[in-house]
């Protein structure tokens, strides 16, 4: 898989870095918890196949599933709407403190069905941020990051999606819920006892 190389262009007054292991810890804690922001995507750093998708997409997008289920499609989330956000991630360990973890980002999130496996695939455009989380209904669904396990198990109950995702390495396990709220798509987690609620367009495809 290609790397690739992010700079992003920090202002004269921002704070200072946080060290390579605090960006590690931030980066893996954001992945595990699908928060959708850039935890890691920092200065003139390279990190590589962890820019990604676990596994990279056809070009041929339009053969995927996008419709078969109320959470499938694609969806821009309103930044203005989300709840307890800053309180979630300090749970999660990640760092708020840093110029580039804007809490006002937009966030997409493309859901769809590739072969008999779901793809929830989160996109900061304004980061380079990319985490594509892969998964099967029903089934325990095992994968790695940063060279360390994750599980993750997604079922339909009662209208809503609903989701665990384990990361034992950092000892922790976020609870994710996707239901419709209107018009809008609206997602739930939970870590800890601290939830986050976000609120997602639907956009075209």
């Amino acid at each position: 898989m290609t790397k690739r190389i992010l700079t992003l262009s920090l202002r004269m007054n921002a704070a200072p870095a946080p060290s390579a292991a605090q960006r590690r810890r931030n980066f893996a804690a954001s992945h595990a918890a699908n928060v959708d922001l850039p935890g890691s995507v920092w200065h003139g750093e390279t990190w590589g196949d962890q820019h990604d998708p676990p596994n990279r997409l056809a070009a041929d997008v339009d053969n995927f599933d996008w419709r078969s289920k109320f959470w499938l499609g694609k969806w821009s989330s309103i930044p203005e709407k989300d709840q307890n956000l800053e309180a979630y991630l300090a749970v999660m360990g990640v760092d708020m403190n840093h110029p580039n973890m804007k809490k006002d980002q937009p966030v997409t999130l493309q859901t769809f069905k590739k072969g008999d496996k779901y793809h929830h695939k989160i996109v900061v455009e304004e980061a380079g941020y990319i985490n594509d989380v892969i998964f099967r209904l029903g089934r325990e669904t095992p994968g790695s990051y940063n060279g360390q396990q994750i599980t993750v198990n997604y079922e339909e109950q009662g209208g809503a999606l609903v989701g665990t995702v384990k990361y034992p390495a950092h000892n922790k396990v976020i609870h994710n819920t996707y239901e419709m709220d209107g018009q809008n798509l609206a997602k739930t987690s939970e870590c800890e006892g601290v939830v986050h609620k976000r609120w997602y367009n639907k956009q075209q495809n």
